[in-house]
């Protein structure tokens, strides 16, 4: 979390270009390869209430303008409002035909005596800031169960007109480009041994008419609006708004004016509770392959997923442990803490960047260079013939990978140090949870480099290499590098049960520091 709101040190590169952190990304086990939330489509599963947990239909949700009926916002902090209960005395008149004893009137009057009885009401509270709905003007209710007022908009007359006026304008555009859309006739007397005319005929429809739909036929004009009517008049401000100084407890924020869009009050004084909005779950699809990476629990309650293939369960986690003092044009270890993820064990290699990406290049011109089927001239075709020439040239690729052709986006960063890899493989065993206990995992025989590897536990390892800063950089300046990291991936897919072993790459782009 110490790099949630800054650049985090260590990126891994999408397919399609975007450097992000391993908490931002998701892997396809079917594409295996890196998706970001730029290469997946977005379905929303369910909506649902945050603070009582409602889960609502699309159509009810809709119909509630996505907001939940019975948690409110505080319109000062924008948390959610309690309902207190207060207590009131009811003082009611009772009539009393009691009369005094030893007297006698004419005109006797009944006595009045006040019976005291008490009632409940309820009234909304911010237990944060202490805002009431009693500083508004908003009358206690006498059950808390009770729907609390709503305040409409009051331009809430004229949004309705320009909405009906502008989905009548949509409807008659598209009723205007069908008809202009010419119409394929088709002859079905063959099915029913009747033309298309006495088909139509016998539907009720007009023979002739190539369009017999009335909705088609009669194209309704959107009705005439009341036109905007600009105002060059502007009423002059105040001039206490130049003299007096302003009061900043009294005006509201920009969060709390665009938390009521519909008021947008200048005055604390004037701001409205407004109900919650709904959140939702969403299920998030591969753009290539269209296989889920991730898939909630449809229920509100629950946190768990039914599929999460997120990058840091299936890509080994890599970040900095430290970094000793850089200096321009001068050698510099760096150490970094690489934890293995899959319970399988790994081998990652480290290669160079700009090299990597000339090595795949050169591999897929290979590839279609390289002849599948070519026919050898007859001993009745002489090599100098016009066929025998025709047939040397022609070279059918023996696989042609489509998806290749899309090339991800360049990134575009500047690398400003050079790191010297290490040339021997890194292998990672696989996590057990049990061992993280168990003193003996320490003992692991895996033949490591001692200037590479230098420190081991279980599923984790930490490596050092040199990085060298470039000789043109400044005092403060970042030194950033990148290396391709190649690890090996055993791919279980519940239709294939078969464990498939393939060798997966990463671009990386690492922050190590700044130049002293």
């Amino acid at each position: 979390m110490a790099f949630f709101s800054h650049k985090p040190p260590v990126r891994y590169v999408c397919t399609c270009g975007e450097l992000k952190s391993i908490t931002r990304i998701y892997f396809c086990r079917h594409c295996s390869a890196i998706r970001c939330g730029f290469c997946v489509s977005h379905e929303v599963d369910a909506r649902y209430c945050h603070i009582c947990l409602e889960n609502l239909p699309v159509a009810e949700a809709w119909m509630k303008k996505n907001c939940c009926s019975s948690c409110i916002n505080c319109p000062i902090c924008q948390l959610n409002l309690s309902t207190r209960a207060t207590t009131v005395k009811n003082k009611e008149p009772v009539e009393s035909t009691e009369k005094d004893d030893g007297k006698s009137d004419k005109n006797d009057k009944s006595e009045k005596s006040e019976k005291s009885e008490s009632k409940k009401l309820y009234y909304l509270c911010c237990f944060n800031c202490h805002w009431t709905s009693r500083d508004v003007g908003i009358p206690d209710q006498t059950s808390a169960s009770s729907p609390w007022p709503e305040f409409e908009n009051p331009h809430m007359t004229r949004l309705n007109e320009l909405m009906e006026y502008y989905k009548a304008v949509s409807l008659y555009d598209k009723t205007i480009n069908e008809k202009k859309q010419p119409s394929i006739r088709r002859s079905y007397a063959h099915l029913t041994g009747m033309s298309a005319a006495m088909v139509r005929r016998k539907a009720g429809f007009s023979a002739s008419s190539q369009f017999s739909l009335p909705s088609l036929q009669e194209a309704k004009k959107p009705p005439k609006i009341k036109p905007s009517i600009p105002v060059s008049n502007i009423k002059d401000l105040p001039e206490e708004i130049f003299t007096a100084s302003p009061d900043l407890k009294k005006i509201t924020t920009l969060e709390q004016r665009l938390g009521i869009p519909g008021l947008q009050c200048e005055n604390i004084v004037n701001l409205k509770p407004c109900k919650k909005l709904l959140l939702t779950k969403r299920s998030q699809r591969c753009r290539e392959c269209e296989h889920n990476v991730t898939k909630p629990e449809f229920y509100p309650s629950s946190i768990k997923f039914k599929i999460q293939l997120s990058a840091y369960y299936h890509i080994p986690n890599i970040s900095i442990k430290k970094c000793e003092p850089l200096q321009q044009g001068k050698e510099s270890d760096l150490y970094l803490h690489l934890i293995n993820p899959t319970p399988h064990q790994i081998t990652v290699n480290l290669l160079p960047f700009d090299t990597e990406i000339k090595k795949q290049q050169q591999e897929q011109q290979q590839q279609q260079q390289q002849p599948s089927d070519v026919k050898l001239p007859t001993s009745g075709e002489s090599e100098n013939s016009d066929d025998a020439k025709l047939n040397k040239t022609r070279k059918i690729p023996l696989k042609i990978d489509y998806l290749m052709k899309i090339e991800p986006r360049p990134i575009r960063i500047e690398f400003t140090g050079n790191p010297l890899l290490p040339e021997s493989p890194i292998i990672l065993p696989g996590r057990d949870d049990a061992a993280e206990y168990d003193d003996n995992n320490e003992n692991q025989n895996f033949n490591d480099d001692k200037k590479v590897v230098v420190w081991r536990k279980g599923n984790q390892a930490v490596i050092k290499f040199p990085i060298q800063p470039l000789d043109d950089l400044k005092t403060g300046d970042d030194v950033s590098i990148g290396f391709v990291m190649c690890h090996t991936y055993i791919n279980t897919i519940i239709q294939d049960k078969s464990q498939q072993k393939i060798n997966h790459q990463v671009k990386m782009v690492l922050t190590a520091g700044t130049v002293e």
